[in-house]
């Protein structure tokens, strides 16, 4: 079943995405991820907003409870939870700057393999709210078209987001630097 999804970058020309991208079904949720990147992360680039379709039956995706970080070792511990299958030294305990990236998806997609899993679905609890997906397997990702995103779009998306209202950002962001360092 063809799916509709969006991701958000500071990066233009994304041809294929990473295992474990983060992707919405709402688009100004993927404005307030921008707008994170931007003004809480201090990164730089061209906001891009990807329209992307992906085709997943509903037994292909696995909830989680949110992740609350893009990194492996979140999303590893998050697809996990007391699996035992997980109890592997090697991906237990270990601090995310230590944590082997290419070794831990490997991992984590075999056992979505194992599990018959394409993709983890999480509610969202800090941009706004709503579904995200997690996804495991990029190649099953088409990119339909790119948008930029002009700053105001992304100030009042960031603006709306209750999780970031105490943020010094929350009512005059900087404009958006352009750079093209982080995807």
């Amino acid at each position: 079943m063809p799916i509709k999804i969006f991701h958000g970058s500071l990066v233009a020309d994304i041809e294929k995405f990473y295992p474990t991208s983060h992707f919405s079904y709402n688009v100004e949720q993927v404005k307030t991820v921008i707008g994170g990147k931007i003004f809480l992360d201090n990164e730089h680039g061209k906001p891009t907003l990807y329209e992307c379709v992906i085709d997943l039956l509903p037994e292909q995706v696995k909830t989680v409870e949110d992740i609350g970080s893009p990194n492996i070792p979140a999303i590893l511990l998050a697809y996990c939870g007391r699996d035992a299958r997980c109890r592997d030294e090697r991906f237990r305990n270990r601090p995310r700057e230590d944590a082997p990236w290419l070794e831990s998806i490997a991992f984590l997609q075999q056992l979505a393999t194992e599990d018959g899993f394409v993709a983890l679905e999480y509610e969202n609890d800090v941009e706004l709210g709503g579904k995200c997906l997690c996804v495991l397997f990029p190649e099953q990702v088409e990119i339909l078209s790119r948008i930029p995103i002009e700053a105001d779009e992304i100030k009042v998306a960031f603006n709306s987001c209750a999780a970031f209202q105490n943020s010094p950002f929350s009512r005059s962001p900087p404009e958006p630097r352009q750079s093209t360092n982080f995807r």
